[in-house]
């Protein structure tokens, strides 16, 4: 039971550093990004991957900013819906 639960843990984490690295590789490519497509592409849920969005931005590791409202984000001069 103990096994499952890391191995589950690091699969996690495994998707969580992937949805990193292409929001670091794509964000300057997109207009737009979906928080549910993502979740979907990535397996994880709506709230793991605003998680991982929030922190990148925190950490200043992505040109983007939210807003409560309407999840927008900021990329450079353009404007981003995240819904």
């Amino acid at each position: 039971m103990y096994r499952f639960g890391v191995k589950e843990m690091l699969r996690r984490k495994i998707r969580e550093e992937s949805l990193r690295t292409y929001l670091f590789t794509y964000s300057s490519v997109y207009d737009s990004i979906s928080i549910p497509r993502l979740a979907a592409m990535y397996e994880l849920d709506f709230q793991q991957v605003h998680s991982v969005v929030a922190k990148m931005i925190i950490n200043q590791e992505l040109a983007v900013s939210l807003q409560k409202a309407l999840l927008y984000s900021v990329i450079g001069n353009r404007k981003i819906k995240m819904y």
